[in-house]
């Protein structure tokens, strides 16, 4: 479900919801007929939502992009802010976009977070530095 995270984003709930039931369908494996309701399989097992996956997901394929590992033609995918620069030196420009196709596309998701997110996260100096200090970053706020 991960794989195909960044290239499809569906905006409709009922998709979504069904989705998530497959992680919610996968949590109930390790227990029998008497088990604890979602929320609690999830924090036992140290899993996020789906949601909150996909969004971790799209930020690390930003951060892959932004910092050239997939080479010059995926890097102009996203435009960078160079008027402010207020905070970390890799701020996303929001574009404008009058369907709801562009509202989803990639850039256009993750703008919010990734310019919110601490020059120390941003900056890192590989994925896995990336993944790891996103991760403290989120536990910690």
């Amino acid at each position: 479900m991960e794989y195909h995270g960044p290239a499809w984003w569906t905006s409709l709930q009922g998709e979504v919801d069904g989705l998530e039931s497959v992680q919610r369908w996968c949590t109930r494996i390790p227990y029998g007929v008497r088990r604890p309701d979602y929320v609690t399989r999830l924090s036992v097992l140290d899993m996020p939502t789906f949601e909150q996956r996909r969004a971790r997901g799209d930020l690390i394929f930003s951060y892959r992009a932004v910092h050239g590992h997939f080479g010059p033609d995926i890097m102009n995918m996203y435009r960078m802010n160079t008027n402010n620069l207020r905070g970390h030196g890799f701020k996303l420009a929001k574009e404008k976009f009058r369907t709801t196709q562009r509202q989803m596309f990639l850039s256009n998701r993750v703008f919010n977070v990734w310019n919110s997110l601490p020059e120390t996260v941003v900056e890192s100096s590989s994925v896995n530095g990336f993944k790891n200090s996103f991760d403290r970053w989120v536990t910690s706020s």
